[in-house]
């Protein structure tokens, strides 16, 4: 799936697998894209492609934002509703951990157990 990816006429930046499979003996495959208008048809064009060589159709693929504990499923409202598409309103992980050194921080700027846990496994398969 990274090579039918990566290979693929797809607009994204970079693709990568997890270096073992989770608990249901799945691989992940991470890819990330440019954070901008064309997004959703971006991924959606990926997605629609899979099906190729996954049998998974578009129209079963589900979500779940950052952050948001919903999986929802993979549409255009859904996905304008819970992505953040314009890079100048978006926050790096570094930024909501630190959110300039206020003495407050929200709940909504505090990382949670699980995204520390994403943050480290990120950080790990990029090292790897």
């Amino acid at each position: 799936l990274k090579s039918f990816i990566e290979n693929g006429a797809f607009d994204q930046l970079d693709c990568e697998v997890s270096g073992g499979p989770n608990k249901k003996g799945h691989y992940l495959v991470f890819c990330e894209f440019s954070r901008d208008s064309t997004l959703f048809t971006n991924v959606a064009e990926v997605a629609a492609h899979i099906y190729q060589v996954a049998d998974i159709k578009p129209e079963e693929w589900k979500f779940r934002a950052y952050r948001n504990e919903s999986i929802l499923s993979f549409n255009e409202e859904n996905f304008a509703e819970n992505i953040i598409t314009d890079p100048a309103t978006y926050k790096t992980m570094e930024e909501l951990a630190d959110p300039g050194g206020d003495e407050e921080q929200s709940a909504e700027t505090t990382l949670s157990t699980e995204a520390l846990q994403y943050r480290k496994r990120y950080q790990f398969l990029a090292n790897y």
